[in-house]
Parts: C-alpha cells; structure tokens; sequence
C-alpha cells in the first residue's frame, strides 16, 4: 500500500526557502521569484538569476501584475502592489502525492495578446488542476507590452531583446533547477499555453534557448499574427521613441506610467 504524502508548507529551492500554504489539501507557494527583478538600469535586460536570501521567504501573497492598462487589471489605482515592474514570478500548486514518486509537471504561459493578463489572475488558479489531474502547476508571469514585446536590442547598450519570451526561458530553467522540491518531476514538464500564451509556445519550441527544458508542449489557439519579424518591430519602437519624444537612455528613465499610457 503506497503512502500518501501531504505537501509540506516549506520547501528549500536553490535560492533559499520558502515557505506557502495548503487550500483544500493542495500546497500553494505565491510570488516566487524566477529571476532578478527588471527594475531600474535592468528595466529593457534580459532577465537574471534570482539573488539568494536568508532564512524563510513567505509565499503567500501574489506579486504585483505587469504594467498594463489599468482597465485590464487593477483598476485606476496605480498601487506597486497590485501593477508593477518587479512581475517576474511563479505561483506553483502541489496536491498530495505517493512517498517516493514526482509528479508531472504542467507551466502554464498566460495569454492577453502580449499587452495584458498575469499568471496570478483568479481565472487561471491552477488549485483543481494541480488536484484532479494529479500533476504540479506552475503559473508564469511575464513582461508584457513595451517592457516584453518591443525589438529594443538595436538600441544599444542596456537595452536586450524578445524580452517576453527571455523571461518564459528563465521560468522554465527555474522549474528545471527547482520543481523537484515541489513534488514534481522535471522530466516530466509540459509547457502550455492560450492565445499569445499558445504563441509563446510555439516560440519556445523553435527556441533553442529553451531546448531540453519541457518535453510536452500544448498551443491552445495561438495568435500568430501576434507576430512581427524584427524588422517590424525595430520600426514600432523607434516610432514609440519619436511619440515620447525621447532618445534611448531617456527610456529607460521614464516614469513607468509614461511608458504604459
């Protein structure tokens, strides 16, 4: 007869540990940091390793959703706490398990045509999934609109490009570092994804960035209009530059409200 094991509440990733909580026998770990976060002279980088901290980290609140416009999420209040550019997280859910086994691993990309959505939204709660398809879930929050999505790397020094998509690599190489502690085996990951989210995975399977990081992928409605050649790209954000009426290094200084309006 095989054990069942609860999910503890503290896990110990490479960063540190953490610690969440259980809702309806399933552990949650929130605003878990996949990398450092893109703030100050990091806004238009591509992202980091995550820094290491000492003692427990709780993980039991969401961290704020990417800038975006304020009738998507949020509302008209612009609260660090709800919109902000320190976005760069993962919320992982983990039901029981037998002792001994991992589990499948499922990481969900978000869509909202590259422009708005969040990982952490109610909508995508990954709670049942995690519980009724006996798997570990893995929520992906990501840059999006003129911090994710804008050709900038032609720009200069301080400035990388396909940022959104650099950002869902560096989720992905932290499941592969971590899940394990969550109960979840990452040979087993399956990447999936609705809309710009299905677009993100078709992206990530041409990628060899992101080789060897899933073994299952599933595009759920992809929008491929959503993509631009380089090109394109490179032309909408000088055409971004010339509409702030800003050069280079005073992007990366603007106030974030300038950047989202």
């Amino acid at each position: 007869m095989s054990v069942v094991v609860e999910p503890s509440t503290v896990v110990h990733t490479a960063q540190g540990a953490l610690r969440g909580t259980t809702e309806g026998g399933v552990g949650v770990w929130r605003g878990i940091p996949y990398a450092e976060q893109p703030v100050g002279d990091r806004r238009f980088r591509a992202p980091a390793p995550p820094t290491p901290w000492s003692g427990v980290r709780e993980a039991l609140e969401h961290g704020p959703v990417p800038p975006q416009g304020r009738s998507f999420v949020g509302g008209g209040r612009d609260d660090p706490k709800i919109r902000d550019e320190a976005c760069l997280t993962v919320t992982v859910w983990s039901p029981p398990r037998s002792a001994g086994s991992a589990l499948p691993v499922m990481v969900w990309i978000p869509g909202g045509a590259f422009v708005y959505g969040a990982g952490q939204l109610q909508l995508y709660n990954g709670s049942r999934l995690a519980a009724n398809g006996n798997v570990v879930v893995v929520n992906v929050t990501y840059r999006l609109g003129v911090f994710g999505g804008f050709e900038l790397g032609g720009l200069g020094a301080g400035f990388d490009d396909n940022l959104a998509l650099r950002d869902q690599i560096a989720a992905l190489r932290w499941v592969a570092d971590n899940i394990a502690a969550f109960g979840g085996d990452p040979q087993r990951v399956t990447v999936f994804g609705e809309s710009a989210g299905a677009t993100s995975v078709l992206a990530l399977l041409a990628s060899p960035a992101a080789d060897g990081l899933f073994a299952r992928a599933i595009a759920q409605s992809p929008a491929l209009p959503l993509i631009a050649d380089r090109e394109t790209r490179a032309r909408r954000a000088h055409e971004f530059l010339e509409l702030l009426g800003v050069g280079p290094a005073e992007l990366a200084a603007l106030p974030q409200r300038a950047l989202r309006r």
